[in-house]
């Protein structure tokens, strides 16, 4: 049986966070405040930066990427601390299945949100707090 935990083919990690990726971007249109508010960013099409998803919240934009690993990765957070600084926003959620943690870094708050709690409601709630 294929896990998160224990798959270490690239390949098959790779078709999970796809798998992962669609599901907290269903679970997303769930919410009220979520629908046609849901878009990506890159910064460009040559460098690869980008973030998965970016919600509107009143008048405000929360990045969120989803990643199928069960550490963080601070290499993977490139995209969305360049999405903070440029949006000139401070808060930003990692979805990954890797446990709960709240990270402060150069003035930038990053939720880390399991995967078992990426749902619509959680994001908005983490959303409205900054």
């Amino acid at each position: 049986m294929t896990s998160f935990s224990t798959t270490k083919d690239s390949a098959t990690r790779t078709a999970l966070g796809g798998l992962v990726e669609n599901a907290i971007y269903l679970e997303m249109q769930q919410g009220k405040k979520f629908l046609n508010e849901i878009s990506g960013w890159r910064k460009s099409t040559r460098d690869g930066v980008e973030v998965d998803f970016i919600y509107k919240l009143d008048r405000k934009t929360v990045p969120i990427e989803v990643k199928c690993s069960d550490k963080i990765d601070w290499r993977k957070f490139a995209g969305m601390k360049l999405y903070l600084q440029k949006s000139n926003q401070q808060l930003g959620i990692y979805v990954s299945t890797a446990p709960y943690e709240v990270i402060y870094e150069d003035g930038l708050t990053i939720t880390n949100l399991p995967v078992y709690l990426a749902g619509a409601d959680m994001i908005q709630r983490i959303g409205a707090e900054s």
